[in-house]
């Protein structure tokens, strides 16, 4: 095995990272964008159940 086998693994294995973290990061961006459109119809009933007054 050569240097430059070497350095094409290498350079494979950073590919896979390199999209493994984009997939990563779609997954949360995913998650935060539905926890934010939930936030407003359930925020109230949050609120009111901390402060012990019932709507």
């Amino acid at each position: 095995m050569n240097w430059d086998a070497i350095g094409a693994i290498a350079e494979l294995l950073g590919a896979i990272g390199v999209i493994g973290s984009l997939v990563y990061l779609a997954t949360q961006l995913k998650a935060s964008t539905q926890a934010s459109q939930l936030l407003p119809t359930i925020g109230p009933r949050v609120e009111a159940s901390n402060t012990g007054v019932r709507r």
